[in-house]
């Protein structure tokens, strides 16, 4: 029996969202060649200035960069950028795992001119980053990618800022819940769980 026989996954096509929710850059993708669709936008930054991809030969292109779903492409004259316009005030989350697909580059979080967080990405290990904001009602949030690379990057603004509850626990520490953990690069689902390394 092989894996594919066990495990089918096809993307799907996210439903129009709407307030505080939890949103993920690919709900505005699968399915969808649209500006704006679930708050997430495609831009490049050429000449310090922040300019609107165009849809064509399915992917979005402004000069050299490029947005293909999960995928960046940036080159030195032009930064690949996703954005997302906040469509509420409140606190959140923002989140997401970086990896190379080719090349070594910066990426950075910023929201509106402040960098919220900046990691190198050298490998398909890639980088992950996490971090809390508040936002006001219209706030950009840009996810900017620098240099001659091509990433994949699929991160998420939560509004629900979703707490784990964990429910196994033993006297010198706890093991978080079992979570599945799909990897899109090799098309495969993997099962682990999370503990404080002070189990004996």
């Amino acid at each position: 029996m092989k894996y594919s026989d066990i495990y089918k996954y096809a993307p799907k096509e996210s439903a129009l969202i709407t307030g505080k929710s939890t949103y993920k850059a690919s709900y505005g993708y699968v399915g969808k060649q649209t500006q704006g669709y679930n708050n997430f936008y495609y831009e490049y930054l050429s000449g310090g200035e922040y300019l609107q991809m165009v849809y064509a030969d399915n992917a979005w292109k402004g000069e050299d960069a490029v947005i293909s779903q999960g995928e960046m492409t940036s080159v030195l004259a032009s930064k690949a950028v996703r954005t997302f316009i906040a469509p509420e005030s409140g606190s959140v989350t923002v989140s997401g795992h970086c990896y190379s697909v080719k090349g070594q580059t910066e990426i950075s979080v910023l929201v509106n001119d402040r960098e919220l967080c900046k990691r190198v990405v050298e490998d398909e290990i890639g980088v992950y980053h996490n971090d809390s904001v508040s936002l006001s009602k219209g706030d950009e949030v840009r996810f900017v990618v620098k240099g001659e690379a091509t990433v994949y990057w699929n991160p998420t603004v939560d509004y629900l800022n979703s707490a784990e509850t964990l429910l196994h626990t033993t006297v010198d520490g706890y093991y978080g819940d079992v979570h599945p953990f799909y990897d899109a690069k090799s098309g495969k689902l993997y099962m682990y769980y999370l503990s404080t390394g002070l189990q004996q």
